[in-house]
């Protein structure tokens, strides 16, 4: 087995091809210039804060020797800081084994270029909460009152029903089946406060949903100029991270979409008539949901 060891052919590159003393001293300091991004330091602090809780230890001198292996990456491409993309190389530098490497990987493709704040599954409870409260607008009810500002009487399907049921039990004695109903099947209606209040809260949704969608494509843009001009990472792990990236933006637009589909139901909620819109000018409270700061 040893011997079979030494036994693959093996030839030196070309000698204008190796890197020299000289060529790896102007790497190393180019590599002590390059910036290290507060972005890029967050995602690693979160990196760090996750293996510890899963119970995977890695030592200050390791992150500070990976931290370096970014920088001298940054620099053997020119670049003068480190990238995001960079961090797809740490599995190999800070997991121990090949199955806590892919769990790293996978924590990495989950979170890259992706904003934890506008991530489908929280944006999906705020969209959520809209379709909710439209959906309990649409089918509220006031009291009908008369001209003369009376509850009005009627009788309805559902009480002549139980009314009839009623009278068949005690034989009708009082005319239980022509008892007169409360009517409370008038659709509330909503002054135009109401509902611009409603509209003007989606709006700003959407146009933090579009600019996330902008954040997400320039993303893409960054990642794409990254697989044109790496020299260190593996197309297969970018190729990955794009198609994490694409199916994340398109959930974002689906979700857009179903925003507009309540506002489109907000605008349409039953109005108030003219001369009631001005007695009844109230402001609802905001939609409560999740931040998305």
């Amino acid at each position: 087995m040893l011997e079979a060891g030494c036994a693959d052919d093996w030839a030196p590159p070309d000698e204008a091809l190796a890197l020299g003393d000289e060529d790896l001293g102007a790497v190393s300091l180019a590599a002590h210039e390059v910036v290290l991004p507060a972005r890029v330091v967050g995602v690693l602090a979160d990196l760090r804060a996750q293996m510890a809780e899963q119970g995977t230890y890695v030592s200050d001198r390791r992150w500070v020797k990976t931290v370096w292996l970014l920088r001298v990456a940054a620099a053997a491409e020119g670049r003068a800081e480190v990238g995001l993309w960079d961090l797809l190389l740490l599995p190999a530098c800070v997991a121990p084994d090949a199955e806590r490497q892919a769990e790293v990987a996978d924590w990495l493709h989950a979170r890259l270029g992706v904003r934890e704040a506008y991530a489908p599954p929280r944006l999906t409870r705020v969209v959520q909460a809209f379709q909710a409260q439209l959906e309990t607008e649409q089918n509220a009810n006031d009291l009908d009152y008369d001209e003369s500002g009376r509850l009005r009487f009627s009788p309805s399907e559902a009480g002549t029903e139980k009314a009839e049921e009623l009278a068949g039990e005690i034989g009708d004695a009082k005319g239980g089946a022509a008892a007169l109903r409360m009517s409370y099947s008038r659709r509330r209606r909503y002054g135009p406060a109401h509902i611009a209040a409603r509209t003007a809260q989606i709006d700003d949704l959407l146009a933090r949903i579009a600019a996330y969608a902008e954040e997400l494509e320039a993303e893409r843009a960054s990642l794409a100029a990254t697989r044109a001009r790496t020299l260190w990472l593996d197309d297969a792990l970018l190729a990955r991270v794009d198609a994490h990236l694409a199916a994340t933006a398109a959930l974002i637009a689906e979700l857009a979409e179903r925003a507009r589909d309540a506002r489109r139901g907000f605008e349409n909620l039953p109005r108030l008539s003219a001369e009631e819109s001005t007695r009844y000018a109230d402001v609802p409270e905001p939609v409560a949901h999740e931040p998305l700061a």
